[in-house]
Parts: structure tokens; C-alpha cells; sequence
């Protein structure tokens, strides 16, 4: 069952989950499946039985969803996300070579161990992801080079990014997908690896900004010429942005104040005619219909994403981060993407090329071919094709054995 995979990406909205596979024709995500997540609050674990039976849930959604054989033989690969749970640094590594012999992958392996020795992070975190920016063969002054394997010298130095998770993080995850009889799971961080589900090389050599938008998080990956050089995770997502506002002016619940949010749009100067629009939310509890002034809605997210955006540009500017992009673009990703013309909104704050980004695999339903799904898409395409220039690492969970979860949805039907 090489050829397939599951994906998990826990959010701090929902927890989705699909197969990837692998076919003739290229990568495809199917089989998608989602469930609020329970338990979960800002990537963070909160009821440890709550969010295993999320878990449960999930993945007896996608068992009964998908027609793959022996699917409680397939690995397991999830993303998390969080901002007090990881660290970055960009490293060095340096061993010495043997004469007469053409440097290999055991010494690319080597030097890399040798970088992550030189990471400066907390005792109690574990490295997930280690990204080799560029190797220099004997002295800086003959260059920098992206492949070494094959060159001759007397020493082989990296610069490297390595990203750590907490340790104890990751054994809470651990502990709650053994609890959903979901062992050997390989963990990722979500801002990596959705990089790889929505941008290409091209966009990653290029200079590209990939921002996601979430429920409860927001997270930006800034990539150039094919590294990645800075990740940063917010607590300000949707929730914090505009869901509250929205709760406050028209007395909405949250779910209310949700639906309002996605009906609703970014009113722009071709909406001169439609600017008397109403939005109608459904209120079923109580009975009610609520009509909303679109002009209002507007106004609220305009103002609120603009100042948002804004604080964004401002700590890109304090790390200098336009001079180092060769043709800088944008990505928005996450729920937050799916708001429409927010991307009008960014271009104005940011005064460069703002793009809503897509999963880079097929779907086999249009309905998953959008923004909240870059994640499960870079999960598959990263499991598959993993970039020779970076190390796979992930952190490998381990205890119970996921069939035994597929032996007793069995029993149910």
C-alpha cells in the first residue's frame, strides 16, 4: 500500500483528514473528511478524551468514505500547529572529507546531523524539520553549491533552517492518537509542510509569502530561492480578527456569527449597485431569520483585516524581508481565504501581488479545491515527493496499532 497514504491536519478550527495517492497521472487527495475539533483549542491539546474522540470520528468518516483495500494497513501522517510550541534557527555544519573520494549521501546525512548539534534550542524539544539552505565545498570563495553529491574537497559545510516542536506537546498528540487507536503517526508542523501543498519550485525560488488564515492561528512561511528562511505563528485567527465583532454588533452566536462570515464579502467599487444587499443567517434554535446589512459586514472585515495586515507588514518590514525576495508574491490560505475579495485588501496593504492559494494536487471533487485544504494537500505531496534538499524528519509516534480502530469499525457494519 505504498502508493497510499492518510493525511491528517489538525486545526485549530477542524480536524480534516484524507487519502492521498499516488497514480500514473500524479498526486491526488480523495476521500476528504472533516470534524469540529473538540478538545483542540489553538493547536494545542485541552481534553485529552475529547480530542481523541475527534479523532475517532474523523477516521471512521473517512473508513466509511473511501474504497481503498486494507486501509487499516496504511500509514498515518498528521500536521499541528501552534505558537508556543516551536522554535527556528538558521544553523552551520562542518565535517571533513577523505582525498580521492566523490562526497556522498552519508556525508550530506553527516553534515546535517553535525548542523543540528549546532541548533540552539530548549532541551525539551525535538527537531521536526531541518532544511539545508546551501553546502560550501572546501572554502566560501569557491561558492556556494545546492547539490554536493559527486564534488571532491577536503570539507563539506551546510547552512541550515531546523525547525523543533515541544516535546511535550508532541507526547500529548502521541498519547491522544493511542487513545483513538491511531499508532505510528508521523508528525509535521503545518506551516512546512502546506508550502509544499500549495506552492511549487518555482514559487518557492522566486521569493513567496504563504499566509494562512485559521479559526483561532495565523501563520506566515517567507521562502527564496528554494529555502525556506522564516516561519512565525500568531493566536489571531479568525476568531480573534472578526468573529467576535461580528458576535458583538448584530448579537450573533458564534456559529451565526461563522455563517454571516462566509455569506459575506469584501464590497469593492464595482459593488456600487449592490451596496444596499442583505444578508440573511438562519438562526434554527430560536426560529429566527436575521437580515444583515452587507455595506456593515463589509465595512467591519475591511477595517479589521486592514489593520491586521498592516501589523503583518510591519513586522516583515523590522526583518527586512523585501530586499531578500528576488519577485516577492503572495499566498493567502486558510478560512480566512475564502472571503471574498480579501485578497484585494492585502494587495492595498502590502502594495505586491496577493494570489488565494490552491492545493497542488488533483481532488476528485472541486469542493475540496480550495484554500482550507492546503495543508492535507502538502501533507500528501510532501509525503510522496519530499524534497531531496530537505530533510524528511518528522517525529515518529509510536504504540497501538492503527488496524485495530478499522477491526472494529468492521464490526459495525
Amino acid at each position: 500500500m505504498k502508493d497510499y497514504v492518510i493525511a491528517i491536519d489538525v486545526g485549530s478550527g477542524f480536524v480534516k483528514a484524507a487519502i492521498g495517492r499516488r497514480s500514473p497521472s500524479g498526486i491526488e487527495m480523495i476521500s476528504v473528511v472533516e470534524e469540529r475539533a473538540v478538545g483542540i483549542e489553538r493547536g494545542l491539546i485541552t481534553d485529552g478524551p475529547q480530542a481523541a474522540e475527534t479523532i475517532r470520528r474523523v477516521i471512521h468518516k473517512l473508513y466509511e468514505s473511501s474504497a481503498v483495500d486494507k486501509f487499516e494497513y496504511l500509514n498515518v501522517i498528521a500536521a499541528i500547529s501552534g505558537k508556543s510550541i516551536f522554535t527556528s534557527s538558521n544553523v552551520e555544519g562542518m565535517i571533513s572529507l577523505r582525498d580521492n573520494r566523490p562526497i556522498d549521501e552519508k556525508d550530506v546525512s553527516k553534515v546535517i546531523e553535525q548542523a543540528k548539534t549546532m541548533a540552539n534550542i530548549p532541551n525539551d524539544h525535538e527537531i521536526v524539520y531541518v532544511h539545508p539552505h546551501v553546502f560550501i565545498v572546501d572554502k566560501p570563495e569557491t561558492g556556494t553549491v545546492r547539490n554536493p553529491i559527486g564534488m571532491y574537497g577536503k570539507s563539506l559545510k551546510v547552512k541550515a533552517y531546523i525547525i523543533s516542536v515541544d516535546a511535550g506537546v508532541l507526547r500529548n498528540f502521541r498519547s491522544v492518537f493511542h487513545a483513538a487507536e491511531v499508532g505510528d503517526v508521523d508528525f509535521y508542523f503545518s506551516p512546512i509542510v502546506e508550502s509544499y501543498g500549495v506552492l511549487d519550485d518555482e514559487d518557492r525560488s522566486e521569493g513567496a509569502i504563504l499566509m494562512d488564515i485559521g479559526r483561532d492561528l495565523f501563520y506566515i512561511s517567507i521562502w527564496n530561492r528554494g529555502s525556506i528562511y522564516y516561519t512565525q505563528v500568531e493566536e489571531k485567527g479568525l476568531s480573534q480578527l472578526l468573529l467576535r465583532d461580528l458576535m458583538t454588533k448584530f448579537n450573533l452566536t458564534r456559529e451565526l456569527a461563522e455563517d454571516l462570515l462566509m455569506k459575506s464579502r469584501i464590497l469593492t467599487e464595482e459593488d456600487y449597485f449592490n451596496i444596499d444587499d442583505m444578508v440573511e443567517v438562519l438562526d434554527r434554535r430560536r426560529g429566527l431569520v436575521h437580515r444583515i446589512p452587507l455595506k456593515t459586514v463589509s465595512a467591519i472585515i475591511s477595517s479589521n483585516m486592514e489593520k491586521f495586515f498592516a501589523s503583518v507588514k510591519s513586522n516583515m518590514d523590522q526583518i527586512d524581508v523585501y530586499s531578500k525576495l528576488d519577485r516577492p508574491q503572495i499566498y493567502l490560505t486558510g478560512g480566512g481565504a475564502l472571503i471574498e475579495n480579501i485578497d484585494a485588501v492585502a494587495e492595498n496593504v502590502f502594495n505586491m501581488g496577493v494570489t488565494v492559494g490552491l492545493p497542488n494536487v488533483e481532488t476528485l471533487d472541486d469542493t475540496y479545491n480550495n484554500p482550507r485544504y492546503g495543508v492535507l494537500s502538502g501533507l500528501i505531496r510532501y509525503y510522496f515527493e519530499a524534497p531531496n534538499a530537505a530533510s524528511k524528519e518528522g517525529s515518529r509516534s509510536g504504540g497501538g496499532m492503527f488496524k485495530s480502530i478499522v477491526e472494529k469499525l468492521k464490526e459495525l457494519f
